[in-house]
């Protein structure tokens, strides 16, 4: 990844052993933690795959995460199903 490029992101979670109504995210964060993008939380069913898409600019940092955030019941349960992370590796040359 480079600085100044626009970046696609497309994720397909599943859950399994949901006892009850649950959400899942998608939060893009920098590596200082400044939220960059994502998606709001949408219902997952019991394993079912579920495809969550966002797109970003990609900042001057040395780091994108990308953070699928679990919402158990009623939001009062939170868990993270999945974090990667990914090198920024320089920034784009103006033409």
């Amino acid at each position: 990844m480079v600085a100044g490029d626009s970046l696609a992101l497309e994720v397909i979670v599943r859950a399994q052993g949901l006892s009850g109504p649950s959400q899942v995210g998608m939060v893009i964060q920098s590596a200082d933690g400044k939220v960059l993008g994502g998606c709001e939380p949408i219902s997952i069913s019991n394993g079912v795959p579920t495809r969550l898409a966002a797109t970003i600019r990609i900042p001057e940092t040395t780091t994108v995460r990308v953070i699928t955030p679990l919402y158990l019941g009623n939001s009062d349960k939170t868990d993270v199903l999945d974090i990667r992370s990914f090198k920024v590796v320089g920034k784009r040359a103006k033409e």
